[in-house]
């Protein structure tokens, strides 16, 4: 991972974990913790040490591992004592109902990491050069307007609209054949695939939900 080279290179003590296989019902964290990286939780957790943590599909302990969250609980109130910096990255079902057992000051939301606009065109710049090769693939602006507008700045939906586009149009068309292919059918299809949209297949909104995207869907 980047940001673990990216601490190492300054000397940090750096590691990244995800917990995606890990199962709490049947696993001793510490031992999964070894078994992935080395070193337990515990150890790692107490580094005298420069250190930074990285671990990623923090939800799936998110109703369990009470040691580990209690552990940062200590780390965070005694932040001035120890050089000891966790990330947690963590993904959920929008339509569960569960909580990270513990509140941070620096928490960020997926709205946080929403593209600007000014950096979604410098991704579409980026992306075109690249896929050019050779080929008159062109994303104009009137629909990377377009794009920007619906994807919000969310970088998975932003991400699997370009790949889209380019395996529709590889040798590009007009503005308007994009534009027609972005409010297809086949197009929605295709972007509910994406990690981002994948829990609507399965949602059942209630009917406060459905009555807001109503009069949304109507402004």
């Amino acid at each position: 991972m980047r940001l673990q080279e990216h601490y190492l290179t300054r000397n940090f003590n750096a590691v990244y974990i995800s917990l995606a296989s890990y199962k709490p019902d049947t696993q001793d964290f510490d031992e999964f913790w070894k078994l992935k990286i080395g070193s337990t939780w515990m150890s790692i957790s107490s580094s005298i040490m420069p250190t930074r943590i990285i671990v990623d599909e923090a939800q799936v302990i998110y109703g369990g591992v009470q040691f580990f969250w209690g552990t940062l609980k200590v780390l965070s109130s005694t932040l001035g004592q120890h050089d000891i910096r966790v990330l947690l990255l963590g993904t959920y079902h929008p339509t569960y109902n569960i909580v990270m057992p513990m509140t941070f000051p620096d928490a960020l939301g997926l709205s946080s990491l929403r593209l600007t606009q000014g950096e979604f065109g410098k991704l579409v710049g980026m992306y075109v050069q690249k896929r050019q090769m050779g080929r008159p693939f062109n994303i104009t602006k009137s629909v990377e307007k377009v794009i920007f507008n619906f994807a919000c700045g969310y970088v998975g939906i932003c991400r699997t609209t370009l790949t889209d586009l380019y395996q529709k149009f590889p040798n590009s068309r007009s503005p308007e054949d994009m534009l027609k292919h972005l409010a297809s059918r086949a197009f929605l299809n295709r972007l509910l695939t994406s990690h981002a949209l994948y829990w609507v297949h399965d949602w059942q909104p209630k009917d406060q939900e459905a009555d807001f995207l109503h009069k949304l869907l109507l402004k």
